[in-house]
C-alpha cells in the first residue's frame, strides 16, 4: 500500500517524481487505485492487472481510457449506470468497518441531523432546512459553511450549527439523533454519511437520487423520499425502525469483511483472464 501524501498538499504527480527515485522496481498481481490521477503509477509499477475504483463522477474518462488500460469498478450501480459506457465494469460497494461503529444505547436528544459540506449544492442543505422548519423540529448542522450560510443560520432559531467535526464527534451525534437527513442530488455516488448513520443504528431520511436507494432499504434502515410530503410523513415513522435491524441491514450489505471478499473474488476473476 503506497500512501500518497496528498494530505500535506503534495500533488500526485509531485509524489510520483519522488517515487521514481527509489531503486527497486515494484511488481504485483494487482495495482488498485482509487482515482484516475493515480493511474500514472502504472507507468513504473509492473502489474498483471490494473483496477480503478470510481468513487464519483469523472467527466474526462474518455481521455483516461485512451491513455491507460485498466478494469473499472464503481461504488454503486447508479454510478456504473452513468459511467460504464462499454458495460464491462463491476460494482463493488464502499465498505463500512462495522467494529468501528458500535451500537450505542444513547438518549435521542437531537431531532434531525445533517452532516456534509454545506457549501455543495448537491448535498441540498436547503431541503434539510425546509423539512426541519415544516416539522417544527431542531436541526443540527455539521460541516463546512461559508459566511453567507453562517449569517443564515444565525437567523434560524431551529438550527444549531456546530461546524466541522471529527470522527468521534460524528458517531456521537449520529447515535444521539432521531434521524439523519440526506436529501442529496445526483451525482451522489454512494453517500457514506447515510451508511455510517445506519451502522450506529440511526435511521436515514434519504432522497431517491444517486446511490442512496442502494444504501437505504426503504422501511428497514430508513426511508426513501421523493418529495417534501414524504420527508414529513416518514419522519413520523422513524420510531418504528429498530436500531438493531437498521444496523444489521447495513452490515449485511456493506461491512468491510463482505466488501473485502467481493474485491478478492474480483481480483481472482481478473487474474484468470
Amino acid at each position: 500500500i503506497i500512501n500518497v501524501p496528498h494530505s500535506n498538499g503534495m500533488d500526485p504527480s509531485e509524489f510520483y517524481q519522488v517515487f521514481l527515485q527509489q531503486d527497486e522496481l515494484l511488481e504485483c498481481d494487482i495495482l488498485h487505485v482509487h482515482h484516475p490521477k493515480y493511474l500514472l503509477f502504472s507507468e513504473c509499477i509492473r502489474a498483471k492487472k490494473i483496477v480503478l475504483t470510481h468513487h464519483g463522477f469523472y467527466p474526462d474518462m474518455a481521455n483516461v481510457r485512451k491513455k491507460y488500460s485498466f478494469f473499472e469498478t464503481y461504488v454503486s450501480q447508479y454510478l456504473r449506470s452513468i459511467m460504464d459506457v462499454n458495460e464491462i465494469g463491476f460494482t463493488v460497494y464502499n465498505p463500512i468497518p462495522a467494529k468501528a461503529y458500535p451500537l450505542l444505547n444513547c438518549e435521542k436528544n437531537n431531532d434531525l441531523l445533517f452532516i456534509g459540506d454545506c457549501n455543495k449544492k448537491v448535498k441540498r442543505l436547503d431541503i434539510a432546512l425546509d423539512v426541519a422548519q415544516e416539522l417544527n423540529v431542531q436541526l443540527v448542522v455539521a460541516g463546512r459553511a461559508n459566511n453567507d450560510l453562517l449569517n443564515q443560520f444565525a437567523k434560524l432559531s431551529f438550527v444549531t450549527y456546530i461546524g466541522e467535526i471529527d470522527q468521534k464527534t460524528k458517531m456521537d451525534l449520529m447515535s444521539r439523533s432521531k434521524a439523519v437527513i440526506c436529501p442529496n442530488d445526483p451525482p451522489e455516488a454512494f453517500c457514506l454519511v447515510a451508511a455510517e448513520a445506519c451502522a450506529v443504528g440511526t435511521p436515514v431520511l434519504a432522497s431517491n437520487n444517486g446511490g442512496l436507494p442502494e444504501v437505504i432499504k426503504h422501511g428497514l434502515n430508513g426511508f426513501i423520499c421523493n418529495n417534501m410530503e414524504d420527508y414529513l410523513d416518514y419522519y413520523g415513522k422513524i420510531c418504528s425502525l429498530e436500531p438493531q435491524t437498521i444496523r444489521s441491514t447495513l452490515i449485511n450489505n456493506f461491512d468491510v469483511g463482505k466488501i473485502t471478499h467481493d474485491y478478492c473474488d474480483l481480483f481472482r476473476l481478473l487474474l484468470m483472464r
